[in-house]
């Protein structure tokens, strides 16, 4: 399996990182695609998620078939800083983290809905998550962005910095922890990607 490098030529300019592979062009085995962010798409994308530093981030990704669509895995890196949120000092990271996207035909997943019609999409069972809807191309840039943001540090905290203990929960209910905010990160990521899907249509 050949390892195809995506440039900044496969790119559609819709968004700050874009690496643009075409379904059609895939075959029914896996492939291999890898890509870097310039360092133009890496300070576009400090001011996307207000970073100090953003360098050498990249993916390694490989998509294969899956169902009626396809599976995407692979993993991204890079090196970033934030503002630690008790004394806005430099809080430095490297990202290395894998990520698993499964795409599919929209009527595969809301199913032989009416428009106006409420749907409930809920995560698959293999996957593990929710399902994205497949088009014609696939960013592998956005993808890697997305899966950058989630890897992100919500609450970075300088060396020597005690954890914040602030909590806040209606009276008789249990606070929430960090580890139960995480979902919802990920449906917040989910509802960017579909308000900017909204934007291009």
């Amino acid at each position: 399996m050949t390892d195809t490098i995506l440039t900044s030529t496969d790119s559609d300019g819709q968004v700050e990182f874009s690496r643009v592979v075409k379904m059609s062009a895939l075959s029914r085995e896996p492939e291999a695609y890898s890509a870097k962010a310039t360092p133009a798409e890496c300070e576009a994308l400090m001011r996307r998620f207000d970073l100090i530093v953003l360098k050498d981030f990249s993916i390694e990704s490989e998509i294969k078939k899956w169902r009626n669509g396809v599976r995407v895995t692979g993993r991204i890196k890079a090196d970033v800083m934030q503002r630690c949120i008790v004394t806005l000092e430099p809080v430095p990271d490297q990202i290395d983290e894998e990520f698993d996207r499964g795409y599919l035909p929209e009527r595969d997943i809301v199913g032989d809905t009416k428009p106006g019609q409420e749907i409930e999409i809920e995560d698959d069972f293999e996957l593990g998550d929710l399902p994205d809807v497949l088009g014609e191309t696939l960013d592998l840039g956005e993808l890697a962005s997305e899966a950058l943001s989630l890897a992100l540090s919500p609450y970075p905290r300088a060396d020597g910095e005690e954890p914040l203990d602030l909590q806040a929960s209606p009276p008789g209910e249990a606070p929430i922890t960090d580890e139960e905010t995480k979902p919802f990160a990920s449906l917040a990521a989910y509802r960017e990607k579909l308000e900017k899907q909204g934007k291009k249509d």
